[in-house]
């Protein structure tokens, strides 16, 4: 069964109530226990480590179990629990209920849209029958505040036409939030690059991990024609500080090369650029391709 949000396959009404937050003091008392003041509770929520990968697991089921104490605790805790959505395709339409349970909750408490901050969507290996379910879309237009997306694939590389052509139309929209400061992609195949390269996006962390960029657009030719002498008029890249690049042993070194090489030196002309990593895989016969493009990377450090 595909999970969708940290809250929605919990059936218990009391995770999405809303609420005016009454004093912890006031709810000890109708509830039968101990006082304990909101500083006191707020320092037990900062505990509870939803960022932290290897216990999300846990950190969400402790944020669970803790909003069903108190109307206190769930003001606390609530923001943990709905901080991302995870949405795991494994079949035709396999995720519409799951993705119907978390619009209704915030349809009945439009607060907890607020809370949710990272959209993570795995298109897993079995999942080659194409989802045309308008609920997706519909929950990635309705999630405004995000600030971190990710989009990976499991198994085997997946193509952009693969997706039904209204989840296409999503991914791009996400990709243009103003809000949008982490976006990651991985083991994708003939993306379209004007993804990555639109001047809407604004994002300080770029991870693409064995990924093919499809250079198609007649409108990006301009822009790669004149990378190499103005890095500095690419603003999508000015604000980077984190670029993560693996490449595959069956990527294009060369197709690679016409933008990792720009795309670093546009960021590396940016103050705020702190860290660059690359894995870069080739095929043996691509040998001289790779110490060429290895060589031009090096030259920016």
């Amino acid at each position: 069964m595909p999970f969708v949000g940290g809250a929605v396959v919990q059936s218990h009404s009391q995770l999405f109530c809303s609420d005016k937050h009454p004093s912890s003091s006031r709810m000890a008392q109708a509830n039968g226990l101990p006082f304990l003041p909101d500083d006191v509770i707020g320092e037990i929520a900062s505990h509870i480590d939803c960022n932290s990968v290897l216990e999300e697991n846990s950190a969400r089921e402790s944020a669970r179990r803790c909003c069903l104490v108190s109307h206190a605790f769930r003001h606390h805790f609530q923001p943990c629990l709905f901080r991302k959505v995870l949405i795991v395709e494994r079949g035709s339409n396999s995720y519409e209920q799951q993705i119907s349970q978390l619009l209704s909750a915030f349809e009945s408490n439009p607060t907890l849209l607020g809370f949710v901050k990272e959209l993570e969507y795995i298109l897993h290996e079995d999942s080659w029958t194409k989802s045309n379910t308008p609920l997706l879309p519909l929950l990635m237009d309705t999630l405004k505040e995000i600030t971190a997306f990710s989009l990976l694939a499991r198994g085997l590389r997946r193509q952009w036409k693969s997706l039904h052509v209204s989840h296409r139309e999503a991914i791009c929209r996400i990709c243009q939030r103003p809000t949008l400061r982490t976006l990651s992609f991985g083991l994708l195949f003939d993306w379209p690059a004007n993804i990555v390269f639109n001047d809407r996006l604004k994002v300080s962390s770029l991870a693409i991990r064995d990924v093919s960029l499809s250079f198609c657009d007649a409108d990006l030719t301009p822009l790669f024609d004149g990378m190499e002498e103005s890095p500095l008029e690419m603003p999508f890249f000015a604000s980077l500080e984190t670029i993560v690049c693996t490449t595959g042993a069956g990527t294009d070194l060369k197709a690679a090369a016409r933008w990792l090489y720009p795309a670093v030196k546009a960021a590396s002309s940016s103050k705020a650029l702190r860290s660059v990593e690359f894995v870069l895989y080739g095929n043996p016969s691509d040998g001289e391709s790779l110490a060429f493009l290895q060589g031009r990377l090096l030259s920016l450090c």
